[in-house]
């Protein structure tokens, strides 16, 4: 649809720009009305969304019809040059300005459709950060109450199967049992505070936990575990006792899920510039199928944690059946907590995009307004240097010199006449000066000199009737009056 109204405007310009042309030699009435239409044609087709190089050669071609058709009707330069600045007028001084309101209604839609994409764009990172969130919280809950859950089913597996527990035994394993629930709902607690609120450090950050606390919650709820490079952590950076903490806790948790009863060997030593955290099992010595379920993400994620770190993880089964994980993370130049992007400063990068389509679009706006300006005036200065050249040219040719005026006489033929008139008459005659002629007498008027448009010089009056020179008349012509003698 929009093709074809496009179409049907350009359709109507050139028909119109015909019209417009062919009328100042015809019906002059119409004149008014077809330049009149031609213009609003040519200001629809600026305001419409038609390419350039579609519009372009349009209206170029209308420029062009208006003094190509005078020359063909063989109405002279003067009406030629005339229709082409009608063009100018009527055809792309409205183009051009429709056009440039259009550049301008388009820069200031610009702002509303740009508000609409960063509503969508919120909107689509709003639920990118709520899909973060939960992933955030799910692991959260897997490091951490997955931890403390093992611990307390760990407890309650050796009250079961230890036959030779006392009454009080029972009743201090019970208490431990208590103690570890409190202890998940508490760290279940936290991990629902972040639903409930934003902070910059989490309440459970593994960066602010004691590695020989976890060890000895540990050993409390029954696991045989060998510690060794304890004196080394408060020597670590907060962020590789984060990360070293979740790898720990990871690889604790793992053992007493999957190697129930098996001893366990920690150690966290430097090497080479690394901090090198080891955490391995023995096999389990219960039956095979009674270790507890396990989701198996908390290596992968340990091991992406790392790698974003600047570190490594290594996770391998061993030949005697136990299990061993190694961390290492470089203790220089070890990577940033991930936070919240900054927002870039003018300076330091480059301009945004709505930045630049905003100065693209008033870049755009201001080059229609300056060429809906200037384009008119340099083809109107054209066309009027050529007329004044091609005036120029023909008062040139329309020179009658005074001895040739004072050589003709009265009652010569024209054809006698001929051998002494230029060869061009002249182009602004004084019709109104001079005594009044008969209507069937054909006049021409002639220059005795070249003068400049206004200034004092004769006008030869030449009146013929029937091929005969019936009168002579001298028209003198001044800046601010014409009279004849």
């Amino acid at each position: 649809m929009r093709t074809a109204l496009d179409g049907l405007l350009l359709t109507a310009l050139v028909l119109l720009a015909g019209l417009n042309a062919v009328l100042p030699f015809g019906v002059d009435g119409l004149l008014p009305e077809a330049s009149a239409g031609l213009a609003v044609a040519s200001y629809l087709l600026g305001r419409s969304p038609v390419p350039a190089r579609v519009a372009c050669p349009t209206v170029a071609a209308v420029l062009l019809l208006h003094p190509v058709l005078a020359l063909m009707l063989d109405r002279g330069p003067t009406p030629a040059l005339a229709g082409g600045a009608l063009a100018v007028l009527c055809a792309v001084t409205p183009w051009l300005a429709g056009r440039y309101l259009r550049r301008r209604a388009e820069a200031a839609g610009l702002g509303w459709r740009r508000a609409e994409l960063l509503e969508c764009e919120q909107e689509v990172a709003a639920e990118r950060e709520r899909v973060r969130e939960r992933a955030r919280i799910a692991a959260r809950m897997h490091d951490s109450l997955g931890h403390e859950l093992t611990l307390i089913a760990v407890r309650a597996g050796a009250l079961e199967v230890d036959r030779d527990l006392e009454a009080e035994d029972y009743r201090r394993g019970v208490a431990e049992l208590g103690a570890g629930a409190i202890s998940s709902v508490e760290r279940l607690q936290e991990i629902i505070g972040l639903l409930r609120e934003e902070s910059d450090e989490p309440p459970t950050d593994p960066s602010r936990e004691d590695f020989r606390s976890l060890v000895e919650r540990v050993r409390e709820s029954g696991m045989g575990v060998d510690s060794r490079g304890e004196e080394l952590w408060d020597t670590l950076s907060p962020r590789a006792r984060e990360v070293l903490y979740s790898v720990a806790r990871e690889a604790l948790t793992n053992a007493a899920k999957h190697a129930p009863g098996a001893p366990v060997t920690l150690e966290l030593r430097s090497a080479g510039g690394e901090s090198v955290l080891t955490v391995a099992n023995g096999a389990s010595r219960k039956a095979e199928g009674s270790a507890l379920a396990s989701g198996g993400h908390g290596l992968s994620g340990l091991r992406e944690r790392l790698r974003t770190a600047g570190g490594s993880l290594l996770a391998e089964a061993e030949a005697d059946g136990g299990f061993t994980v190694r961390a290492r993370l470089p203790l220089a130049g070890e990577a940033p907590l991930p936070g919240p992007a900054s927002a870039p400063s003018p300076a330091s990068g480059p301009a945004s995009e709505s930045g630049r389509q905003r100065t693209a679009s008033r870049s755009s706006a201001r080059s229609a307004l300056l060429a809906a300006v200037t384009v008119p005036l340099c083809l109107l200065l054209f066309l009027a240097l050529l007329w004044g050249g091609y005036y120029v040219h023909a008062s040139a040719r329309s020179v009658l010199p005074p001895d040739g005026f004072a050589a003709l006489k009265v009652g010569e033929s024209r054809a006698d006449a001929a051998a002494v008139l230029p060869a061009e008459t002249m182009l602004d005659p004084p019709t109104e000066a001079g005594a009044p002629v008969p209507g069937a007498w054909a006049c021409s008027h002639y220059r005795s000199r070249m003068a400049w448009p206004g200034a004092r010089v004769d006008a030869y009056r030449l009146c013929f009737d029937d091929g005969v020179l019936v009168s002579k008349d001298v028209l003198v012509l001044g800046a601010d009056r014409e009279e004849s003698r």
